[in-house]
């Protein structure tokens, strides 16, 4: 594999819930998400975190991770510090370069007019990846807040692509 094209974990972690995007040969191949609520205690949500890390990362020969920079009222969330210590620490014990990116950074660069929120993300996501418009329907808080972190995730992914073309590598959307 091209280190210049490596295959890339975007992750988005909250306390309860993890999503992901891998991307191969820098396209989208794989989204998904899981839940950790059903881990009661912080040390066995570290565990689980490790656990699904080890398995994506030989499951699609995962060369970096991207994670998003946290916030300054997520900072404030021990459980959510401590996942994102263990996801530090996995890539530092495998010698996987982690890339921490901004999260409104990661938005601007792919929406270049405009405001870089979450919403006008998952618009242009839609645009891009057509097959994701089934995700911004959620039903439910809970639904809308689980498929939030899945555009996070490949928004992510994306971001890091760009950052190293020195653009995002699909065309911005026209209204022609």
């Amino acid at each position: 594999m091209s280190s210049t094209n490596p295959n890339i974990l975007s992750l988005s972690l909250s306390r309860n819930r993890l999503a992901f995007a891998v991307f191969r040969h820098g396209k989208l191949d794989f989204h998904a998400g899981k839940t950790l609520r059903q881990y009661r205690s912080v040390r066995a949500r570290n565990r689980a975190l490790t656990s699904i890390l080890a398995n994506l990362v030989v499951a699609h020969a995962i060369h970096k991770i991207a994670l998003p920079r946290l916030n300054k009222q997520q900072r404030r969330s021990a459980a959510l510090c401590s996942l994102y210590e263990v996801a530090k620490q996995f890539c530092s014990k495998t010698s996987r370069p982690l890339l921490m990116l901004d999260p409104v950074e990661s938005r601007r660069m792919l929406i270049k007019r405009g405001k870089p929120s979450k919403a006008n993300a998952r618009d242009y996501l839609v645009g891009v990846f057509p097959d994701l418009k089934r995700y911004t329907r959620g039903e439910t808080e809970w639904e809308g807040r689980y498929y939030d972190h899945i555009f996070t995730a490949i928004t992510g992914g994306l971001a890091d692509i760009g950052s190293r073309s020195g653009n995002v590598p699909w065309k911005e959307k026209t209204d022609d």
